[in-house]
């Protein structure tokens, strides 16, 4: 449940700690808590890290009935394409998407399915309009999510990598900030 982030992008070893620190004064629902640590290994320093929460759905965590991550590497062994999103200088059609929570072991087949529904639905309010997107998105938590990311100077979006965004009760929501 814990995990430890590498600064290897930031040489002031900030960036990632200001970013959390700027969720956590936004309307989003919930932002990793951590601290910094020098890891030592065998009597060997290795470096700074974020010792930190991990994305985790929970008691004192984050409340969601999914988690997902965009994230180019597609790697999560649930995972799927969207339909109608676009990565930043790329013309393929589909974010890839990957599922975060449920654990792969209380996944199942129905809730994927699901899951691939809910961020189907949400993509088609958006992009084609069949309904009110407002039904579907939670733009504060969106707005937000963007600032922070604007703030940290955070590129990451645009490929995507370690985005994440949660659904609760049938709706989506950015974040937690990764």
């Amino acid at each position: 449940r814990w995990v430890l982030l590498a600064n290897w992008m930031d040489r002031t070893l900030l960036r990632n700690d200001v970013a959390f620190e700027i969720a956590r004064r936004t309307s989003m629902d919930w932002t990793p808590s951590g601290e910094f640590v020098e890891l030592v290994l065998n009597g060997k320093h290795v470096g700074n890290y974020w010792l930190g929460e991990k994305i985790k759905t929970g008691k004192s965590r984050l409340t969601a009935d999914f988690v997902i991550e965009m994230d180019t590497y597609y790697d999560a062994t649930w995972r799927f394409y969207s339909s109608y999103g676009r990565r930043v200088n790329q013309s393929a059609t589909g974010m890839p998407i990957g599922v975060k929570e449920p654990d792969d072991e209380d996944m199942t087949s129905a809730l994927f399915t699901e899951l691939k529904t809910l961020v189907n639905d949400t993509e088609r309010a958006v992009y084609v309009g069949t309904e009110d997107w407002r039904e579907r998105l939670d733009a504060e938590s969106f707005a937000d999510w963007f600032l922070v990311h604007e703030l940290a100077y955070n590129g990451e979006p645009n490929h995507p990598k370690s985005c994440y965004f949660h659904f609760r009760d049938g709706k989506m929501y950015a974040g937690p900030v990764w």
